[in-house]
């Protein structure tokens, strides 16, 4: 692909000022002492549950409890189950579809998406949006969203160890400054880079400059 000739312009996020948080724990019966990562999506083979359950099943033992809600519908929610009862993962929970999405991504105290591969993930986007603090998947478009160590944590995909080295990396840093700043700062990098007005702005550019270009 000619790069001279191509122009990428990133999607724009518009959210609501007023996002009230999910009481996550009330409602699906977490202990008060669990840190709590959400995942969301399609269970299919390209969101990488089956990956992040196998990484809480290994981290099963660890010392810091927490417990691991994926939202989401589809083919492979009865295999997903299957592999969280026969690994007797009561801290794992397939919450299906939430309307409230929003309100559960900013109550987590982590989001994690597992995925095999992405476009522009929006869960990502949104998240570090809310300020809350990411470990994504290295696949197409979570290097341009995030920095690794700086917003957020990325991981090698495909993979689980690279998963569970994430998860015990920020289990074993919970409150400390660094995870804390990661959330502020991705929270900055989306309102001063992909805001949907922003994303106007620069199609506006893109066709003005297009028009002119072809009366030259």
């Amino acid at each position: 692909m000619d790069k001279n000739k191509t122009t990428v312009i990133y999607n724009g996020l518009s959210l609501k000022k007023n996002i009230d948080s999910t009481d996550l724990k009330t409602i699906w019966n977490v202990p008060d002492n669990h840190l709590v990562f959400v995942a969301a999506g399609r269970l299919t083979r390209q969101k990488g549950f089956d990956l992040l359950i196998e990484a809480a099943k290994i981290l099963k033992d660890n010392k810091r409890s927490f417990t691991i809600l994926i939202a989401g519908t589809g083919k492979d929610r009865k295999s997903l189950q299957k592999k969280i009862n026969l690994n007797q993962l009561s801290n794992v929970k397939l919450i299906g579809f939430q309307n409230n999405l929003l309100s559960i991504l900013k109550a987590a105290d982590y989001v994690i998406m597992p995925s095999r591969q992405e476009g522009m993930p929006n869960v990502v986007m949104e998240s570090m949006a809310l300020g809350k603090s990411v470990l994504a998947a290295k696949v197409n478009g979570v290097s341009e969203l995030m920095d690794h160590n700086k917003t957020g944590f990325i991981f090698e995909p495909m993979e689980v160890k690279p998963i569970v080295d994430a998860m015990n990396f920020v289990l074993d840093n919970h409150g400390s400054e660094k995870i804390t700043n990661w959330g502020l700062l991705a929270k900055d990098h989306i309102k001063n880079n992909f805001r949907l007005d922003k994303m106007i702005d620069h199609l506006e550019s893109y066709f003005y400059d297009q028009y002119a270009q072809s009366y030259r």
